[in-house]
């Protein structure tokens, strides 16, 4: 064995499997063991002429067992099934589940950007900027007193300083800040009143229908408060996950939000300064 293991360059288990039948690697060509008296070898020519056999022949699979290749065959179905589930995910929505998929989109953005507004109207006050920009659909940082160069649309969009929301929120705070101008009997401007430094949510409300100030925002978030615009177009997503953000824990918004001027009559323009 020693000698043999030296010609071919094989160990010792690797020759025995060859032999063994019930062993993967199984090679039905290799030569028989020949009883030498007292012991066992191989005949010399044979392992040449296996040796050679090897060289030019395409490389033999060892015999596998019948275990092996049940593992096999149910390895590779799963394969087959795990690429033709694959595969039907890229196919395309069928003419009726694509609307489902985008109404679920709808409805969840709209639970989220409404329970955001039911967090901003438990607030006990807002900033003036701070209103200026709810009102404009843009999230206001909590105490800002100033409108920023860019923020985050109420429904998660990115807003850059050129969107027209921003020239809305820089034209209500301009209009806020205008109100506050005194004048004489003579229509001159005679002082300037001190901005206060917040305002109840309430008295915003008033403020915007005195202004003659609409905008689509303001009207949902006077519906979310539980005073809706009559006339404003109601959006069948939004309502509903209004219902259901309403039934969460936290319940409605509080009685105080609830009285805002409820008498707000409809604008005919959205999302504008109406003169």
């Amino acid at each position: 064995m020693p000698e043999l293991i030296a010609y071919i360059g094989l160990s010792q288990s690797a020759i025995y499997d060859r032999l063994n039948e019930n062993s993967p690697r199984y090679d039905e060509s290799f030569p028989k063991q020949v009883q030498l008296g007292g012991a066992v070898g191989w005949k010399k020519s044979e392992i040449d002429q296996w040796i050679e056999n090897c060289k030019n022949s395409p490389k033999r699979k060892p015999k596998r067992s019948t275990l092996q290749d049940k593992a096999s065959t149910t390895k590779q179905s799963k394969k087959v099934a795990a690429s033709r589930a694959i595969d039907s995910s890229h196919e395309p929505l069928s003419d009726d589940l694509a609307p489902k998929l985008q109404f679920t989109e709808q409805f969840i953005a709209s639970l989220q950007q409404n329970e955001y507004l039911k967090a901003c109207l438990r607030l006990p006050a807002w900033t003036p900027a701070m209103a200026a920009l709810l009102v404009s659909g843009i999230k206001a940082p909590l105490g800002c007193t100033d409108i920023p160069s860019e923020g985050e649309g109420i429904e998660g969009e990115v807003l850059a300083a050129s969107n027209a929301r921003f020239y809305l929120a820089r034209a209500i705070f301009k209009e806020w800040r205008e109100d506050l101008i005194e004048y004489d009997e003579n229509d001159v401007p005679c002082g300037l009143r001190e901005s206060p430094a917040e305002i109840s949510i309430v008295d915003f409300f008033i403020w915007c229908d005195e202004s003659k100030i609409d905008t689509d925002w303001l009207r949902l978030i006077k519906e979310v408060a539980g005073c809706p615009v009559p006339g404003s177009v109601r959006h069948t997503h939004t309502s509903l996950a209004m219902r259901v953000s309403q039934s969460l824990p936290g319940g409605q918004v509080g009685n105080g939000e609830s009285k805002a001027n409820g008498s707000v009559a409809a604008a005919e323009g959205t999302s504008d300064l109406s003169g």
